[in-house]
């Protein structure tokens, strides 16, 4: 079993990945609990190929690192207590939680600010968090999307991922078609 780590370049950024080579039938591709992603490839596959086909899934790669990251972050336990040290984004912040009449979340001067009408709902100050951390994370994948599928919208390539998993998962449990039989 031979390991190597490699770097490719796609239209989204930079993609670093474990290559294993092993017997095995398929380029199999995996993005481990740690955001590492591995390729798991015969040897007999070229490196251009491989390169190539990661480059492909830099969208889907990119939303699952992102999936990682943010479980990550929910396995961090915060209490919501003012001063209490918070990563965000890869900062270590102070939390302050000041009392507004408006609802928000500003990051400021390393501070992360929770704007709240009543500063002892923590629920309150979860939603407002969950909120502020998850918005631009999907404004990002957006924006993105449109950046590598210019013609079509985010919300069309979601959809049309959606229906390809429900044909595949409709055709699973169906068996073979009768008109190939």
């Amino acid at each position: 079993m031979d390991v190597s780590t490699r770097i490719v370049t796609s239209e989204i950024g930079t993609i670093t990945y474990s290559l294993v080579r092993k017997r095995v039938r398929n380029v199999n591709l995996r993005v481990r609990s740690n955001g590492q992603v591995v390729v798991s490839a015969s040897p007999r596959v070229s490196i251009s190929f491989i390169d190539n086909f990661v480059a492909s899934k830099a969208p889907g790669l990119l939303e699952k690192t992102r999936k990682t990251a943010l479980s990550k972050m929910k396995m961090i336990p915060i209490n919501f207590t003012d001063g209490e040290p918070v990563t965000c984004f890869g900062e270590k912040l102070e939390l302050r939680i000041v009392s507004s009449d408006k609802d928000d979340v500003n990051v400021e001067d390393g501070y992360l600010i929770i704007y709240q009408r009543d500063i002892n709902d923590i629920g309150k100050s979860k939603r407002l968090f969950e909120r502020f951390v998850i918005v631009p994370a999907v404004s990002t994948m957006s924006s993105m999307m449109t950046t590598f599928l210019s013609f079509t919208s985010p919300m069309i390539c979601m959809l049309a991922t959606t229906f390809a998993r429900a044909r595949v998962l409709l055709q699973s449990t169906r068996g073979q078609p009768k008109y190939l039989a």
